[in-house]
């Protein structure tokens, strides 16, 4: 039930309103000045979207270095034997659990505490720009980066996280070419002033490395970047 303002015949605001009506006008469309307290409303928001990315970020890379961690100790309590039982061995069926395990798996402390900083900036900004394209370049780098490697690689142990790292670090090189966003390019350009030093350990000369999964590793990672263009195309 509703009832006319005070002071004013009903009928009066009745051909008010049809006069609204006619005209097209919605009176729906008409909204206020936001004032300065809704504007902050949105930044709020804003900075508890990203504080939510940031808490789960943190616990999706203490559950990775947790992990990694924990089959270090067993694997040094064992004498290398989760090394040598789930390493990636290129072309035997035994090495072929290596092509998903490699990434749990170092050779000692020192190989663990590099890869696990590596893990935590450039993969840790990966996650910051996109979980979506995080848990997708983390895929391509470990199926990609273990599958070609178990293919063709040199018939020797190839263990370690660094991998992965490459898949991070080639989806960062790459985002800006395929993105042509000014963010997206701002985001490359960075990646290679501070980490472009990291692709000497592509060079098969470096003894003691495995170039296979650093590169492998790195196109999964290319391949994750044209994969966000792809998909933001539908």
């Amino acid at each position: 039930m509703t009832f006319p303002e005070p002071g004013r015949p009903s009928r009066e605001r009745h051909a008010e309103s049809s006069a609204v009506r006619d005209s097209g006008v919605s009176t729906t469309d008409w909204s206020p000045v936001m004032d300065p307290a809704s504007r902050g409303g949105n930044v709020t928001s804003a900075a508890r979207t990203f504080g939510g990315i940031v808490k789960r970020g943190a616990k999706v890379f203490a559950g990775m270095l947790g992990l990694m961690g924990l089959v270090s100790i067993v694997n040094a309590v064992t004498a290398g034997t989760v090394n040598r039982m789930f390493g990636l061995i290129p072309r035997t069926a035994d090495g072929a659990w290596g092509i998903v395990l490699h990434p749990l798996l170092h050779a000692n402390a020192a190989h663990l505490a590099m890869n696990s900083v590596g893990l935590l900036l450039i993969g840790g900004t990966v996650y910051l720009r996109s979980e979506r394209d995080f848990w997708r370049v983390t895929a391509l780098g470990i199926f990609i980066g273990g599958g070609a490697t178990w293919l063709i690689g040199r018939p020797a142990l190839h263990i370690g996280a660094s991998g992965l790292v490459f898949a991070y670090l080639g989806y960062l090189l790459t985002t800006g070419w395929f993105d042509r966003k000014l963010t997206s390019v701002a985001l490359s350009v960075g990646a290679t002033v501070i980490w472009g030093s990291a692709l000497f350990g592509l060079s098969p000369l470096q003894a003691g490395i495995s170039w296979e999964l650093h590169l492998f590793g790195l196109l999964g990672g290319v391949l994750g970047a044209w994969w966000r263009k792809r998909a933001a195309r539908g």
